[in-house]
């Protein structure tokens, strides 16, 4: 405790008390530079109002994201994870630190270089539509949120990537070979060893996706800050922008709020997952 207390003193101050005072914050009506005047669920219902449309949408495109990231993340993650285990040692090495470098590239860099990509007319669409090929772009309701969706995966799967192949690499061998003496072909092998091994791998990394899908901010507010129009409005930028851009800090700290309640699905989840044992390999 005596070498933790610095650390929990830091974490308190920097994380724990600004979560308090936000709860606070958002049963009032604070602006930036004003008075906090306490108003009850004024917040809250204003949120809730049929008229404030925007919120949900920014809901609905929360959510898309993280099925988005759940599904093609680990999915991914998952397959070129065996895939790797097929190479030589140092092969693997060498594959495992390009498909990690997206993910330790700065956001802005990896923004801008999208957002070239998908550049009308000097992007990869001109080109592709040669062939006869579609390419989802940012300037189009329809495609917005898949367009960036694309991007967060290309610069995100190789994290689950490192963690699903260092569990695979710690699998003993003596499964397989027993399984393959028994006549097992791959996809039994996978479904009856390598799934039921990476349980406690797959759960954390699920819930990890999920808590992170919905803070979601930086891709979307550098390449299109919420639009077109409102279409890739999320939660994290309808926070920011009312809070700080709009000074309303009262309303921000009411979606702060929404955002917690919904990401701690996530949560809750996983701690039940592990109440219920669900882990254990």
């Amino acid at each position: 405790m005596v070498f933790m207390l610095p650390t929990l003193i830091i974490y308190t101050f920097v994380v724990g008390l600004p979560s308090i005072m936000t709860l606070g914050y958002a049963f009032t009506d604070w602006r930036i530079g004003g008075t906090a005047v306490f108003t009850g669920l004024n917040n809250f219902r204003k949120m809730f109002d049929p008229t404030q449309w925007v919120v949900w949408s920014a809901v609905k495109n929360n959510l898309l994201w993280m099925v988005l990231m759940v599904t093609i993340n680990i999915t991914l993650a998952i397959v070129i994870s065996g895939c790797l285990l097929n190479v030589s040692r140092r092969a693997r090495q060498i594959l495992r630190v390009l498909f990690f470098v997206p993910v330790v590239l700065p956001r802005t860099v990896v923004c801008r270089i999208w957002m070239w990509l998908y550049n009308p007319i000097t992007g990869l669409a001109p080109i592709l539509r040669q062939f006869g090929l579609g390419f989802p772009g940012i300037g189009d309701p329809a495609t917005v949120m898949y367009a960036i969706a694309l991007v967060g995966v290309w610069c995100w799967w190789g994290f689950p990537l490192v963690i699903f192949l260092s569990s695979l690499e710690q699998i003993d061998p003596v499964y397989y070979e027993a399984a393959e003496l028994e006549g097992a072909n791959r996809l039994q092998v996978f479904l009856r060893i390598t799934l039921p091994l990476l349980r406690a791998t797959l759960i954390f990394v699920f819930v990890l996706t999920i808590i992170s899908s919905f803070q979601i901010f930086d891709l979307i507010y550098i390449m299109t800050n919420g639009g077109p129009g409102r279409a890739s409005e999320v939660l994290s930028t309808l926070i920011y922008k009312n809070g700080i851009l709009q000074f309303d800090a009262g309303y921000g700290s009411a979606l702060a709020v929404l955002q917690l309640l919904i990401s701690s699905v996530g949560i809750a989840a996983y701690i039940y997952m592990q109440k219920k044992g669900m882990e254990d390999v």
